[in-house]
């Protein structure tokens, strides 16, 4: 028998969480852990390719400037989840309406999945 120690979780694959109810995901601290060891290095990395004379200039936005949609979405979920954690019974009437979604769209595909991985320095 395997031990759950034993197992490589970075080949797992990123997961569609719409998809699917039967996905196996990793606990939030461990992500949240990997993910700041990585954007760690990252930093690291970039820092060591800056000159020593490298300054950061803060140049105000545009005033109509408006998120995209894409940086906008995750808030807007956490935002809806936490109001529905207040309301058992309409937090219970929502869930069963996503399940009904959920499998009327099984087998459909994400045209742009999300990556959880930090993008490549290409050099």
């Amino acid at each position: 028998m395997q031990n759950y120690t034993d197992i490589d979780y970075e080949s797992f694959p990123v997961a569609d969480l719409f998809l699917d109810l039967h996905w196996i995901q990793l606990p939030a601290a461990r992500l949240a852990e990997q993910r700041a060891a990585r954007e760690a290095a990252a930093e690291r990395e970039l820092a060591a390719t800056l000159p020593n004379d490298h300054k950061v200039i803060l140049v105000p936005s545009d005033p109509l400037y408006s998120p995209r949609e894409a940086e906008l979405w995750p808030i807007i979920t956490q935002t809806v989840q936490q109001c529905l954690m207040r309301h058992p019974a309409v937090h219970s009437e929502v869930t069963a309406a996503l399940r009904r979604v959920q499998e009327e769209h099984r087998g459909f595909t994400n045209p742009r999945p999300a990556s959880l991985k930090l993008p490549q320095n290409k050099k």
